[in-house]
C-alpha cells in the first residue's frame, strides 16, 4: 500500500462543514466593504519578487525571512504575494485606476497570502485576507473611516471584546529625528535586547518596537514616543484622526509601539486586537501609506489601507461561541414517497430553489419514509416538506417543522413562496 500524501505543513483544508462559516463572513466583507464604496480586485497570487522587496522593506522579516520566491523557466524571481497592498498598488497604476484628479479608487480584495513562518494559533503558512485600500485620500477622515469600517466589519461578524490601538509614526521629514532619538535611547540597552532586535537596530529600528519578545516589551518600555517627534502636519493630521475617531464614538487607545513592522507605512497606523488568541491577539490592522504608489512609478497619491486575517477571526469567533453561517446549508428537505408524488417532489425542489431556498431532496426514488426523515434531521434542514400520494390527490402537502416536530398541511398552490415568507420570519 502506498503511503498516503498528506496537506503541507501550515495549510489546511478547508472542508464543507467549514465552507458555510468563511462563506457568511466573506459575504459580511462584501457588504462592508460596498456600504463604504470600494469595489472588489483581484490580483494574481504571484508577483516579480521586486515589487515586494521595494514596498515592504528589505529590513522586515517578511522580505527576510518569509517569501515564498523560487524562479520560474524563464530565470525570473517571483513570489508568491504574502500581503495584498502592493499587488493592489501596483495594479492601480498599471491600469490607471484612479478617478479624478486626486486619482481617488477605493479598492478591496479578498484571498490568499503566503509567508514561511512557524504555524501557531491562527496562524498558517498559506493564510486568507480580505483588505481594503482607499487611495487618492490625504484627508484625516480618510483614517477615521478606515478604523470605522474595519471596526464595523468585526463587530458586524459577531466578535466582541474589542480595542483598538492607535499610533502615528510620521513622514520623511520628522521620522529621522524620532529614529535618532529612539537609537539613541536602545544603544544604552542593547546588551538587554533579543538578538534578533540588536540586528534590527542597526537595520530598521522602528521595528525593535514590534517585538513581542518579553526581554525587549521590557527594555523599551520607557522608549520615547513617537508622537512626541511630529512635525506640524503629522501632529495636526493625527489631532483630527483622533477627534474624528472620538466623534464617531468608536473607543481607542494610543500605543507608541505600534509601528505594523512594514516600511511603507506613514502617518497613521492602527490594529485591532482581542483576547482569544493568547499572545497572537492582533486580528486586523493597517494604515496610511502615501509615498507608495509614487514610489511604484505612479504619480503621488496618499493612501490608506487595512487587512483582516481571515483564520484568526474565524478562531475568535469560535472561541466566543459565535457562527458566522446564521442561515443554515439546507433550509428545507423535501421527503416524498411514490411516484407520483416524487415527481411532485422534485417539481417543488426547484421552486422552492427559484425562490432563493437552500433546498434538497433525495434523488434515489423509493426510500422510507423513515430513511428520508434520518436524512433530513442529519441535513440541518429547519423545514420538511412531506409530499405522499393522499396528500397529493387532494392538493395538499404536509409542512414539518424539525425542531418543533409539529406538522400541518398546506395548500400545493404558491407552497414555495409560503415557505419562504415563514423562513424569513424566524
Amino acid at each position: 500500500m502506498r503511503e498516503s500524501i498528506q496537506t503541507v505543513r501550515g495549510t489546511r483544508d478547508i472542508l464543507p462543514a467549514e465552507s458555510p462559516r468563511w462563506q457568511a463572513v466573506e459575504a459580511l466583507a462584501r457588504e462592508a466593504f460596498a456600504a463604504y464604496g470600494y469595489q472588489e480586485i483581484r490580483t494574481p497570487i504571484f508577483e516579480h519578487t521586486e515589487l515586494f522587496r521595494r514596498a515592504v522593506g528589505e529590513g522586515t522579516d517578511i522580505v527576510g525571512k518569509e517569501m515564498y520566491t523560487f524562479i520560474d523557466r524563464g530565470e525570473r524571481s517571483l513570489t508568491l504575494r504574502p500581503e495584498g497592498t502592493a499587488s493592489v498598488v501596483r495594479s492601480y497604476n498599471e491600469h490607471s485606476l484612479g478617478q479624478g484628479e486626486s486619482g481617488a479608487a477605493k479598492l478591496y480584495y479578498l484571498g490568499p497570502m503566503f509567508r514561511y513562518e512557524r504555524p501557531q494559533a491562527g496562524r498558517f503558512r498559506q493564510f486568507h485576507q480580505a483588505g481594503a485600500e482607499a487611495i487618492g485620500f490625504a484627508q484625516p477622515a480618510a483614517d477615521a473611516e478606515a478604523v470605522a469600517l474595519l471596526h464595523r466589519l468585526l463587530r458586524s461578524a459577531g466578535l466582541s471584546g474589542l480595542s483598538v490601538s492607535l499610533n502615528s509614526v510620521g513622514c520623511a521629514e520628522c521620522r529621522p529625528a524620532y529614529t535618532e532619538r529612539l537609537v539613541g535611547h536602545l544603544r544604552g540597552l542593547e546588551g538587554r535586547l533579543s538578538e534578533e532586535s540588536r540586528q534590527r537596530l542597526g537595520q530598521n529600528p522602528l521595528r525593535v518596537l514590534d517585538s513581542k519578545l518579553p526581554q525587549d516589551v521590557e527594555a523599551t518600555a520607557r522608549a520615547p514616543k513617537t508622537w512626541n517627534f511630529l512635525c506640524t502636519e503629522c501632529s495636526a493630521h493625527f489631532a483630527a484622526v483622533n477627534r474624528l475617531l472620538s466623534e464617531l464614538g468608536i473607543p481607542f487607545e494610543l500605543n507608541a509601539r505600534l509601528v505594523r513592522g512594514l516600511d511603507y507605512y506613514t502617518r497613521t497606523v492602527f490594529e485591532i486586537q482581542a483576547q482569544a488568541l493568547g499572545a497572537q491577539n492582533a486580528v486586523a490592522g493597517g494604515g496610511r501609506y502615501d509615498r507608495l504608489v509614487g514610489e511604484f512609478g505612479g504619480h503621488d497619491r496618499p493612501a490608506v489601507g487595512f487587512a483582516v486575517g481571515l483564520e484568526r477571526l474565524l478562531s475568535l469567533l469560535e472561541a466566543q461561541g459565535v457562527d458566522p453561517a446564521r442561515r443554515p446549508a439546507v433550509e428545507v428537505f423535501v421527503a416524498a414517497l411514490g411516484d407520483a408524488a416524487w415527481g411532485e417532489g422534485f417539481r417543488q425542489l426547484e421552486a422552492l430553489r427559484a425562490e432563493g431556498l437552500r433546498a434538497l431532496m433525495d434523488l434515489q426514488q423509493g426510500r422510507s419514509m423513515k430513511s428520508q426523515f434520518k436524512q433530513a434531521a442529519a441535513s440541518g434542514a429547519r423545514l420538511t416538506l412531506v409530499l405522499g400520494e393522499e396528500e397529493l390527490a387532494r392538493g395538499m402537502a404536509g409542512l414539518k417543522d424539525m425542531r418543533q416536530q409539529q406538522q400541518e398541511s398546506l395548500p400545493l398552490a404558491g407552497l414555495a413562496a409560503e415557505i419562504r415568507r415563514r423562513l424569513a420570519a424566524v
